[in-house]
């Protein structure tokens, strides 16, 4: 590597202090060729490297720079001859499609071309030359790009003769490649420069605006652009290209009714239709899924068009499919699909692209490999295959499509290498290579596509970690990766998880920049990370701070779930500022805002402790609109009906009931209350039982789990009871093991009650009660073939329980039907009356056995 001559650093000195910023002066000698560079250490920054033939191409920049300077001039006839090839050469260039263009020789073309206006050669670089120089530059991503338009920004700075009425169009340009910064600062020099420098078009302030419109709406500066074009359609200066650009981004972003908006002001200012203009409607008509509501607007679409003297074309159909394909319409895409390929024997690459999208989209693999040879066949659209392949995981398809070696290195065919390398399987073993790959490519002066860039950080995320991911989008953003509203939301997803650091708030700041500039018609907000804002910013800038990010993420258009009422709700409940608090719970049960679990929770302790029992009803309420209502502990629950038995709020208690049928709740609910309502009133007890089994749709299962809630409670020979009655009420047979379980509930209760009468419970359940409800039960059971052990053990209860009640006993064994009575069940009435040293019952047990010949059963 050789050091570079005295003549050559006088020139990058001069270039140099052009430009203010040290972006600008790095952006003015950095490399355009990418390979084989040498140093220059005695430079401002003397690590970076440069080309010699670029350098020599600067130099001839000063030709532009300084041409009215006598000393500087062409050297001879040959220099000339080359200059006027270049126009030539460029041109051809300018032609191609950008994905089969050297980027190094389009810049090296450029300056050679360049040289004409010192010549003045007959061939000479035009306005038409320039526009499309420019509009080439939109492909050469966002490091490249930016270098090549600075360049031509000086050039036609000082020769706007030679180039007339092409700083409008850098403005757009700039704004393709996401800099913004740049397009304003040019159209501030545009706007107020009053000098004859400009030409008629550049003085023509409805141009300009509508431009600077262009750029605003390319860089997702929605508001903004509008209010230009606004005032453009006050002004009478709005035309017809306009409307059309206008239509087209909101039916990219899936706003149709901004797009259709549009389209009413063009017919009442009978501003006339085009083709384009059409087709786009035409997307938006089928991005409705209101079947009568996108006919209706289709057939105004059609009408409008024919008042015009337009016939659709193919484009409108596609646009058609398109629409269906977004909204997910597919059947609707199949019929249209179908007819359109049947009709047409020519294929058209449009049609064909879309039906590959659409396959892909369903998982049809056969279909969508077969359109993407046909695709494939159209060199811009390779993105698109390629794309397509490694989103069905067929990567291993693409050298056999698309043979990439025999491309140029451009920042399209570097986009095509990343793509393939973030679905190379190597990446889950070893992530860090994507980063280096993607890092590599930047150095050489690509730039990853904004959508690429967040696959890059998502992959290594995946595989390599939260550490390398967040390693990845530092450095790639240091490198000048474009940042997306997508990328910095995954950057605050990163960044959220931890939350003791606040990068996690730089990242927001700019993230609020960029969303309260766009209009978008729809933004998904990653809760968990939303939340773990909010919990930073109360943390580290209070809870002003956080309040205003809520107000803020409440103005966009995502869904209220996504907001972060949790954190807030902690905030206002630990902080006992109620008034507050009781703003949000309005606002959040007025619209219906799903709450997170937590959050829920929360909600609900503060009014069970704080409210009367209709707030909280009315709030469980909302709960059960949201489908949250199962998010509600069992211990809110068992407040809540305390509540109600209190207050004798029946048609809450009612509507409870009901609700937790309908969520199918767990009987460890029903367990907690049951024994809250069993303590306070019994009867309260029997009626929730009751209801719960009649509004229950199936019954018996309602009916097994409240026992099974209460298994082991005190209280089940009760409940036991109350659930035999409500079942018999509605003429349901329990079945065996059921009856056995409400038997055995009662038996056990009488044992206990028996043993340990000091309990408080034991006596709140009497004798006399517990021998009812076995007494009620005995048949029922007998019926549903409970063992005959279970059938004896309730008979000998029941008539050890006083000198007379074998008399109730043998009355059940009497309306057994025949073949159900069995001599261990008369045994047991006699063991009964002779613990109660009843000789009569005895000897009439005998008489009744004896009359009705019962034998032992085998």
């Amino acid at each position: 590597m050789r050091q570079l001559e005295n003549d050559e650093i006088e020139t990058v000195r001069l270039l140099w202090e052009h430009f203010e910023d040290q972006h600008s002066k790095f952006a003015i000698w950095r490399p355009l060729v990418w390979k084989h560079g040498f140093r220059a250490p005695d430079l401002p920054d003397g690590g970076i490297t440069a080309n010699t033939s670029e350098l020599a191409s600067l130099a001839n920049s000063r030709l532009l720079t300084e041409r009215d300077d006598k000393s500087v001039h062409v050297n001879d006839s040959r220099d000339s001859e080359k200059a006027t090839r270049a126009v030539a050469e460029l041109r051809q260039l300018l032609e191609q499609a950008p994905i089969l263009v050297d980027p190094g020789q389009v810049w090296q073309t450029y300056c050679l071309a360049r040289c004409t206006r010192a010549s003045k050669s007959e061939a000479q670089l035009d306005s038409d030359d320039m526009r499309r120089l420019i509009e080439y530059c939109s492909s050469l991503g966002r490091l490249a790009g930016r270098r090549f338009l600075m360049q031509i920004e000086v050039d036609l700075g000082t020769a706007p003769d030679l180039f007339p009425r092409r700083h409008t169009a850098l403005i757009v340009t700039y704004a393709k490649l996401g800099l913004l910064e740049h397009a304003r600062r040019l159209y501030k020099k545009v706007c107020g420069s009053g000098s004859s420098s400009y030409d008629d078009g550049d003085k023509d302030s409805a141009y300009v605006d509508w431009c600077m419109c262009q750029a605003l709406f390319s860089a997702s500066h929605h508001k903004e652009g509008r209010v230009i074009f606004d005032n453009l359609v006050r002004a009478d200066q709005a035309a017809p290209h306009m409307y059309y650009f206008l239509i087209r981004e909101y039916v990219l972003m899936q706003n149709v009714e901004q797009a259709f908006a549009l389209f009413d002001d063009m017919c009442h200012r009978a501003i006339p239709l085009n083709n384009r203009t059409i087709n786009m409607l035409a997307v938006a008509c089928a991005l409705d899924k209101n079947v009568s509501r996108a006919t209706e607007r289709l057939a105004t679409v059609v009408a409008c068009m024919r008042s015009w003297r337009l016939s659709p074309d193919m484009n409108f159909f596609v646009g058609l499919l398109k629409g269906y394909d977004r909204s997910s319409q597919h059947t609707m895409f199949d019929g249209l699909a179908a007819q359109l390929r049947a009709r047409n024997s020519s294929t058209s690459l449009d049609l064909d692209k879309i039906i590959m999208q659409n396959a892909a989209k369903r998982g049809d693999t056969e279909l969508t490999m077969a359109m993407a040879e046909l695709v494939a066949r159209s060199p811009g659209s390779i993105p698109s295959v390629v794309k397509i392949l490694c989103k069905l995981d067929r990567a291993d398809y693409v050298p056999e499509l698309v043979p990439l070696h025999k491309f140029p290195d451009n920042n399209i065919i570097a986009n095509v290498r990343l793509e393939l390398a973030i679905s190379d399987p190597k990446v889950a073993i070893q992530p860090h290579k994507l980063l280096k790959h993607a890092l590599t490519m930047m150095e050489r002066g690509f730039t990853p596509s904004f959508r690429l860039t967040r696959d890059i950080i998502d992959k290594i995320w995946l595989c390599g970690g939260r550490q390398l991911a967040i390693r990845a989008y530092e450095e790639l953003t240091a490198a000048g990766a474009p940042k997306s509203v997508n990328v910095m939301l995954l950057a605050l997803k990163l960044y959220s998880r931890d939350t003791t650091k606040e990068e996690s708030i730089g990242v927001y700041e700019e993230l609020r920049e960029h969303l309260a500039a766009a209009d978008f018609n729809a933004l998904v907000l990653p809760q968990p990370a939303i939340s773990a804002l909010a919990m930073v910013l109360i943390e580290k800038r209070g809870i002003d701070a956080a309040q205003a990010a809520f107000d803020f993420l409440s103005t966009l258009p995502t869904l209220q779930a996504n907001l972060p009422f949790t954190p807030l709700i902690q905030y206002y409940v630990n902080s006992n500022m109620v008034e507050k608090l009781e703003i949000l719970l309005r606002r959040i049960v007025q619209h219906d805002i799903p709450l997170s679990i937590s959050g829920v929770n929360l909600c609900c302790e503060f009014l069970v402790a704080n409210s009367k029992v209709i707030d909280v009803a009315n709030f469980l309420r909302y709960l059960e609109r949201t489908n949250t209502l199962d998010y509600v502990s069992d211990s809110v629950f068992e407040k809540f009906f305390a509540m109600c038995a209190s207050e004798y709020r029946a048609i809450d208690f009612e509507w409870a009931v009901g609700a937790l049928v309908k969520i199918d709740r767990k009987w460890t609910t029903w367990r907690v209350i049951i024994e809250c309502l069993a303590t306070k009133n019994t009867r309260v007890l029997s009626a929730t039982v009751r209801l719960a089994i009649r509004l229950s749709t199936e019954k018996l299962v309602m009916a097994g789990m409240l026992l099974q809630a209460t298994s082991t409670s005190a209280w089940r020979a009760v409940l036991a009871d109350d659930v035999a009655a409500a079942l018999r009420v509605y003429n349901i047979a329990a079945s065996g093991p059921m009856y056995a379980q409400i038997l055995q509930a009662i038996i056990t209760t009488y044992k206990e009650r028996k043993q340990l009468a000091s309990t408080v419970h034991g006596y709140r359940i009497s004798v006399t009660y517990l021998i009812k409800a076995l007494s009620r039960n005995v048949l029922p059971a007998v019926k549903a073939d409970v063992k005959p052990d279970l059938i004896s053990s309730a008979l000998l209860i029941i008539s050890s329980s006083s000198p007379t009640a074998y008399e109730k006993c043998l009355g059940l064994l009497h309306d057994m039907h025949e073949s159900r009575r069995q001599l261990p069940f008369y045994a047991a009435t006699a063991r009964g009356c002779a613990r109660q040293r009843s000789v009569t019952g005895i000897e009439e047990v005998m008489r009744v056995v004896l009359q009705h010949s019962i034998t032992p059963n085998i």
